[in-house]
């Protein structure tokens, strides 16, 4: 057996053994020429493009929170308002005779509560005045006035023994000219209190005095007209002589003069003893039973105060919920009612959006959330307002993931908003998730992946090997490559040339592809 060799053969060829005519023959195979790719070096911000919709910050069905009948809708779509603006209006004749109604009951009863305080305010005072001991001058004025009382009596007593005396035993000579003299006196009096009047009277016409004077001076002539008249009386009973009746007549006065006096002296003796005795246990008792009864007749009171306004002020509040009022400023974007239509508690009437601060929010894979944070900045347009843009960022991230879609809601808010906002507008969104930093770009033809996870064939050491990458973002120009290669890196530009293990030749001259081609 012979075995022919064949020279030229490189370093790196392969071969095969062929069997010819019963010799061994080896022949060298090259290795294919294959075309690579090095990765590039470029600044890359990392970019998610997706369509968001403007919204305002606040959105919200505003309705009644009573039932009823639509009177006024105040305001058409596209209106703006301000916080506190009338809305609509429910009719509310009802509710206002309601709270009429509330409104005077409550008035009743806070008259009650001060007419419970008065009588309250009375039993402390008598509270204290059973508490408290006498005074000395109490005691002396009490006695002051049952010496009075007595000294009156007993001089009504001397006069009615004198005039039972006289009807018994007749006038004496002395007696007549006495009574006369004192008739004579009455006369004078009389006259000098008609001149006093008259005189008083005149005064009054030109307002020297007061009506009082005058009224004094009328007084004192009716007392000395009837002194006079009493004394003319008795003239003439002592000259024509007591008969039997007067005499009877005297003798009762006598004893009912008798009786007064004895009751004057009675009187003042027990009103002066009780006056001492005190403070009675008895009268403390009474009198504090008295306070606490009108103190709980008080506290009812308040009660029904307190059960009064609380009525009044749901009566209230129910006639301010038939107006219907703007929760904040904003524009109405649709009117959902109709006047004269029938409502109920808490059914929307019109939807106001607040438009002074508006959102937009977009809907992302939930894939990106790892690269989500807020702050991060987005370029808003629109296919309505073409060469139009703005600046907006991240305020929140959604707090849960719409496991049906994969989808997570970011809120941005505009830096400056524009005019050309509205709500409901669809816009594009493109949101920076990192900022500009050196990255490894590569097609993205290169790029495949096996199990989720990316990866590239290469060549090293002359051999095509797989190699796993970490990608960031994709755009326009490329994948971004995150980890996994290197400035050195040769990638097989076309994956159907070799397979992994091949052994292959890397084509002379320029490895370096235009990313993106």
């Amino acid at each position: 057996m012979r075995i022919t060799k064949r020279t030229g053969l490189g370093l790196g060829l392969g071969s095969v053994v062929l069997l010819t005519g019963g010799a061994l023959t080896v022949v060298a195979i090259r290795p294919p020429t294959v075309l690579v790719v090095r990765p590039q070096e470029r600044l890359v911000a990392e970019v998610l493009v997706a369509a968001g919709e403007v919204r305002g910050e606040q959105e919200s069905n505003i309705g009644a929170s009573v039932s009823g009948r639509v009177a006024v809708l105040a305001v058409r779509a596209g209106d703006r308002v301000q916080a506190g603006q009338v809305l609509a209006r429910i009719e509310d004749q009802t509710l206002a005779v309601e709270y009429r109604r509330a409104t005077e009951a409550l008035r009743t009863a806070e008259g009650g509560v001060a007419q419970a305080r008065s009588a309250v305010q009375s039993a402390r005072t008598q509270l204290r005045i059973a508490q408290r001991k006498p005074l000395t001058t109490e005691v002396d004025r009490l006695q002051a006035e049952t010496r009075q009382a007595v000294a009156v009596a007993q001089a009504r007593l001397a006069v009615a023994r004198q005039r039972l005396a006289e009807l018994e035993g007749g006038a004496t000579p002395e007696q007549r000219d006495q009574l006369a003299a004192q008739v004579t006196q009455a006369a004078v009096s009389l006259k000098r209190a008609e001149r006093e009047r008259d005189r008083k009277r005149r005064l009054l016409q030109e307002s020297a005095i007061a009506r009082v004077d005058v009224d004094e001076a009328e007084t004192a002539v009716e007392t000395a007209q009837s002194g006079l008249e009493n004394l003319q009386a008795r003239q003439r009973e002592l000259l024509a002589g007591a008969r039997t009746e007067q005499r009877a007549q005297a003798r009762d006065e006598v004893r009912v003069a008798e009786a007064t006096l004895r009751g004057a002296r009675e009187a003042g003796q027990a009103q002066v003893a009780s006056l001492l005795a005190q403070p009675r246990a008895e009268d403390v008792s009474l009198a504090q039973a008295r306070l606490d009864e009108a103190q709980r007749a008080e506290e009812v009171a308040q009660s029904r105060v307190r059960e009064a306004r609380l009525a009044q002020e749901l009566a209230l509040r129910r006639l301010e919920e038939a107006r219907v009022t703007a929760p904040f400023a904003g524009t109405v974007t649709s009117i959902l009612t109709e006047v004269g239509g029938l409502t109920g508690a808490g059914q929307p009437l019109v939807k106001l959006v607040r438009t002074g601060k508006l959102e937009l929010r977009v809907r992302l894979d939930e894939a990106n959330l790892g690269r989500l944070q807020r702050g991060q900045r987005a370029t808003i347009t629109s296919d309505a307002f073409p060469g139009k843009s703005l600046m907006a960022r991240v305020k929140t991230l959604g707090a849960e993931v719409n496991t049906a879609k994969g989808q997570v809601e970011v809120t941005l808010v505009p830096e400056n908003p524009s005019a050309w906002l509205r709500p409901g507008q669809t816009v594009t969104v493109r949101l920076t998730v990192s900022s500009q930093s050196r990255s490894w770009l590569i097609p993205i033809a290169l790029v495949k992946t096996a199990g989720n996870i990316p990866q590239v064939l290469a060549v090293e050491d002359g051999r095509v090997v797989t190699k796993s990458i970490e990608v960031g973002g994709v755009g326009r120009e490329g994948v971004v490559v995150t980890s996994g290669l290197s400035e050195q890196s040769l990638l097989l530009q076309d994956s159907s040339a070799a397979s992994p293990g091949q052994r292959v030749v890397v084509a002379p001259g320029e490895t370096r592809q235009k990313v993106g081609h």
